[in-house]
């Protein structure tokens, strides 16, 4: 069995986004920061050149996804992935009707420029429903695109119980856009409960809604200043309103469609993500980071097996390490010129990485 060194969390904050219901004065959803702390809004990292908005983070660090290599463009693009899979779990009596399904198809379909198509797989019953909190539950159920849709990029959307988790980091509908934002975490009880009184079909389309503007987040989008945006940050609780992007945010999605390849290094391993670097590479999970130096290479099934085995771990900003024989000694040499839990891992993937482009 292959040895995993415990880093811990990761000094910087990762930045989940949600969105909130706004009512007069008073929310009806709160957003959130990093480690599941509550707050009135939502700060983020960086700007994009093109726009000013505020952006993704991971510039120049070897852990997060780099903001240069975002995964938006591996949804938005029509290559390296043709099409779009996406699993949806639900908690027993939470399944989504055929409304919701609808809405998450139309908005991919009309962002998404995918030759092959958008294809939602049979929604799934969730085998555990109870967990330590919402990635443990994901990491537990997931199961990634089948074999035959290789040529997917995948997302993952998981309506679940709040109330059935030992401990969840959140209430809100968020997406970690961070390092694994390919994944959509939705309490619906929760949800519900925070939804003014209105008609069944008026709650419907709010929870719709909800669930678009997370989608947003997973390609690229930030919370926007135009209150009437489907991406602005407190959504208000008015069927007739957040219906669509604004012209903004659009311009910013076609941006990015149309935008220089970025010379990715992230890509699909099932449902992880993984990140290929010289000496290294780095698997993103939903509240899992793992960074591989062992060789030889890992494989992403065994990544993930190790992920579930002990996913009661799994929370935002998690950082696991696998040095191998041939690493193991100089990086505990490494580490204890550190004092923090985390710098030491990054700089000697910044080492490896510097020695491997020096070898002939």
């Amino acid at each position: 069995m292959r040895k995993w060194s415990w880093i811990g969390l990761i000094k910087r904050s990762t930045i989940l986004e949600s969105a909130i219901f706004k009512h007069g004065s008073a929310l009806l959803l709160t957003s959130l920061l990093a480690l599941g702390v509550a707050s009135e809004s939502c700060s983020s990292p960086d700007s994009h050149p093109s726009s000013g908005r505020t952006r993704g983070v991971g510039q120049d660090d070897p852990l997060l996804v780099p903001s240069e290599s975002q995964t938006a463009h591996l949804y938005l693009r029509p290559s390296p992935y043709s099409a779009i899979y996406v699993e949806v779990d639900a908690a027993g009596g939470l399944e989504p009707d055929e409304s919701m399904l609808l809405e998450l198809t139309n908005f991919l379909e009309e962002h998404c420029d995918k030759p092959n198509g958008i294809e939602i797989g049979p929604v799934e019953v969730l085998t555990e429903g109870s967990a330590e909190n919402e990635y443990a539950l994901a990491l537990a159920n997931m199961d990634g695109p089948p074999k035959a849709n290789a040529d997917c990029a995948y997302l993952y959307v998981l309506l679940y119980d709040g109330t059935l988790l030992k401990n969840p980091t959140n209430t809100e509908p968020h997406v970690d856009i961070s390092c694994y934002s390919s994944a959509v975490f939705y309490d619906v009880p929760a949800v519900r409960e925070s939804l003014p009184s209105l008609s069944r079909s008026g709650q419907t389309t709010l929870e719709n809604r909800l669930l678009c503007h997370e989608l947003g987040h997973v390609l690229g989008l930030l919370h926007c200043e135009t209150e009437s945006c489907l991406m602005a940050e407190r959504l208000i609780p008015d069927p007739s309103l957040n219906v669509t992007l604004c012209r903004r945010c659009e311009a910013e999605l076609n941006f990015n469609k149309t935008a220089s390849d970025p010379g990715s290094v992230v890509e699909f391993a099932g449902p992880l993500l993984r990140r290929r670097e010289v000496a290294y590479s780095v698997f993103y999970g939903p509240g899992w980071v793992h960074v591989a130096f062992a060789k030889p290479a890992i494989e992403a099934g065994d990544v993930l097996a190790e992920m579930r085995r002990q996913r009661e771990f799994a929370r935002p900003g998690l950082v696991t390490a696998e040095f191998g024989e041939n690493t193991q000694e100089r990086a505990d040499a490494l580490r204890s010129a550190y004092d923090d839990r985390d710098s030491y891992v990054r700089q000697f993937a910044r080492k490896a990485a510097g020695e491997a482009r020096q070898e002939p």
